[in-house]
C-alpha cells in the first residue's frame, strides 16, 4: 500500500502543480491583458494633455518644449501648403473636366452642322440629278423630233386651228360650250347637250 499511497501523491502533485501553473498563467495574461487597456488609456490620456498643452504654447517663444513645439509648426506649415496643392490640383480638375465638357458639346455642335450640310448637299445633288434627267430628256425628245420644242409645239397648234377650222366649215357648233362637232352627232361630245333635230338636219 506504500507504494500506491506515493503514487497517488505524486499524481495529486504534479495535478496541483499543473493546475497552480495554468492559473497563474491565466491571471498572469489577464493582468497583462489590464496593463495594455491601462496603457492605451494612459496613451489617450497623454495625447489629450499634450494637445491641450500644444493648443496653449505652441506659439511661445522659450519654451521648455521649444525643439518640439517647432516641429509641430513646420509639419503644420507644411500640411497648409499641402491643403493649398490640393486645392489648386481640384480647380485644375474641374477646369479641365469644363473645357472637356465644352469641347465635347462643340464637337457634337460640329458634327451636327455637318450633318445638316451633308443633307442639305444631298438635295441639292439630288435637285440636280433630277433636273439634269430632266433636260437630257428634253434633249432626247427634241432630237428624235428633229425639231425645237418651241417649233413642234407652234406646228402642233397651228395643226390644231387648222383642224378646227375645218370642223367649223364642215360640223356644227354647240350652244352651251362653242365647241365643234360632227354634223350627223346626235348630242355634244365635249359637254353631252343634245342637238336640236334642226341643227342635226342642217
Amino acid at each position: 500500500m506504500g507504494f500506491f499511497d506515493r503514487m497517488r501523491d505524486s499524481v495529486s502533485a504534479a495535478g496541483t502543480e499543473v493546475n497552480q501553473k495554468v492559473s497563474c498563467a491565466a491571471e498572469t495574461m489577464k493582468l497583462n491583458n489590464q496593463i495594455r487597456n491601462n496603457d492605451k488609456e494612459i496613451d489617450k490620456l497623454i495625447f489629450q494633455v499634450g494637445k491641450r498643452y500644444v493648443e496653449e504654447h505652441l506659439m511661445d517663444q522659450g519654451d521648455i518644449y521649444e525643439d518640439l513645439l517647432a516641429q509641430i509648426r513646420n509639419y503644420k506649415s507644411q500640411n497648409g501648403a499641402y491643403e493649398e496643392e490640393i486645392q489648386r490640383l481640384n480647380r485644375e480638375s474641374e477646369e479641365q473636366t469644363r473645357m472637356r465638357r465644352q469641347e465635347m458639346k462643340e464637337k457634337q455642335e460640329q458634327r451636327e452642322r455637318e450633318r445638316r450640310e451633308k443633307e442639305a448637299l444631298k438635295q441639292q445633288r439630288a435637285e440636280a440629278a433630277r433636273e439634269q434627267w430632266a433636260e437630257k430628256a428634253r434633249e432626247q425628245y427634241t432630237e428624235a423630233a428633229g425639231e425645237q420644242p418651241s417649233e413642234i409645239f407652234k406646228e402642233q397648234k397651228t395643226e390644231g386651228v387648222k383642224e378646227q377650222e375645218t370642223a367649223v366649215e364642215s360640223g356644227k357648233t354647240c350652244s352651251k360650250c362653242n365647241q365643234v362637232n360632227e354634223l350627223d352627232a346626235k348630242f355634244c361630245v365635249y359637254c353631252g347637250t343634245p342637238f336640236a333635230e334642226e341643227e342635226s338636219k342642217e
